[in-house]
């Protein structure tokens, strides 16, 4: 019904304009359900576009699917390379031209073709956005991996099953080669001129020292990492025996895979 609304007040005008236009002629109503129809099918259309691509931005980003309840790819990271940036920028460009070469804007009521612009609008800031990837700061002392990765697998990463609590062990198993391409990244941006004011970088060493203070990397309380994996396996309800196989998997991982 909402959809409908704004169309149906936008036929009522330009019929009245209409009429106001050219007094003489009498109001056509026979083409009125087809137009309405027509309004229908090309929103259908363009909802069923909008849900596949949804649906593509969330396979492309585990971390995106995550966040969204999904368990899609669950132990992975998104790559930080430019392979990626290019994955995305194709992606972009491919569902920009899908729309506007098989939905007609004319068609939409007033929410669909907000919806058709709001989708246009952030697709060439992806794409416009690809000029400037290595002005944006990897790591820095808000939003940095450093903080990002503990975050993310506290908040984010449910553990409801022995699976869940494997795809938290691949994701720390996985830490090493996601700093090794935020590294890179990092470097690529230096020879570039880009790089971070001199005072974000003992805030980022003090939140790294930080995800690595207490057990099992040393003495004191259990580490954010630690407790929260502990807390999410001993609430699954499997045997004591499986507990502690997912226990020991997690324990290795971040002392050979978190801690270096």
């Amino acid at each position: 019904m909402n959809r409908i609304q704004p169309f149906a007040i936008a036929c009522a005008a330009a019929l009245l304009t209409a009429c106001a236009a050219n007094p003489a002629a009498p109001p056509t109503t026979a083409a009125a359900p087809a137009a309405t129809a027509a309004v229908q099918d090309e929103n259908a259309r363009a909802q069923a576009f909008f849900e596949k691509a949804f649906d593509e931005r969330v396979a492309a980003s585990p971390e995106f699917a995550s966040q969204l309840g999904f368990k899609t790819r669950y132990g992975e990271w998104s790559p930080i390379t430019e392979d990626k940036e290019l994955a995305d920028q194709g992606l972009a460009r491919a569902q920009l031209e899908e729309l506007t070469s098989t939905i007609d804007r004319s068609k939409l009521d007033a929410q669909g073709r907000l919806s058709y612009e709001i989708f246009i609008d952030n697709a060439q800031r992806t794409l416009e956005g690809y000029h400037w990837r290595y002005h944006r700061y990897v790591i820095d002392q808000m939003n940095g991996l450093q903080s990002q990765v503990p975050a993310f697998l506290i908040n984010t990463h449910r553990v409801d099953s022995v699976s869940d609590a494997e795809a938290y062990v691949s994701r720390l198993n996985g830490v090493p080669k996601r700093f090794d391409e935020a590294l890179a990244w990092l470097e690529t941006a230096e020879r570039r001129g880009v790089m971070a004011p001199k005072f974000v970088y003992p805030y980022v060493a003090s939140d790294a020292r930080n995800v690595i203070t207490g057990a099992p990397f040393g003495p004191g309380e259990d580490s954010p990492l630690w407790a929260d994996f502990q807390a999410k396996v001993a609430a699954l309800a499997v045997d004591d025996a499986r507990k502690q196989v997912l226990l020991g998997a997690g324990h290795k991982a971040l002392l050979t895979s978190v801690l270096p």
